[in-house]
């Protein structure tokens, strides 16, 4: 494998983890819709009448949400494992803390280097050539 191969791999991997965590949001805000109170809840009128299936249409919107979670997780275990196997093999710690953190917990350069107490530009570096 190449190392631009290495880096396409590391960057669909912070990709599908922040697709994972959109999905994982609109069910919780979905959700939320569902059990608001009564007013202005998504399943009754400003003027408190009863709106007939917006409950099954909401929960139809959660279930399709939740599946679709379910197989971008399947779908991305392999992806994120491959990216953990890459950073893994690089050398330096605070270079893989700042990878793993960047790929995989979706910080930004700014906040890695508060964290490990390093220059912006550095992590930056690392970021962009993370096999070197």
């Amino acid at each position: 494998m190449t190392s631009i191969d290495k880096k396409e791999i590391l960057f669909r991997a912070r990709d599908v983890l922040f697709e994972i965590d959109s999905y994982a949001e609109l069910a919780q805000v979905l959700e939320a819709k569902l059990y608001s109170g009564p007013s202005p809840s998504p399943i009754r009128l400003r003027e408190g009448g009863y709106v007939p299936g917006r409950e099954e249409e909401l929960i139809e919107k959660i279930n399709a949400c939740i599946a679709r979670l379910r197989s971008e997780r399947n779908a991305a275990s392999d992806l994120v494992q491959k990216a953990v196997d890459i950073i893994n093999a690089v050398k330096g710690g605070k270079k893989r803390a700042a990878l793993r953190y960047y790929f995989l917990c979706g910080r930004s350069a700014a906040k890695i280097a508060v964290l490990l107490d390093c220059d912006e530009k550095t992590v930056r570096r690392w970021v962009e050539n993370p096999l070197f």
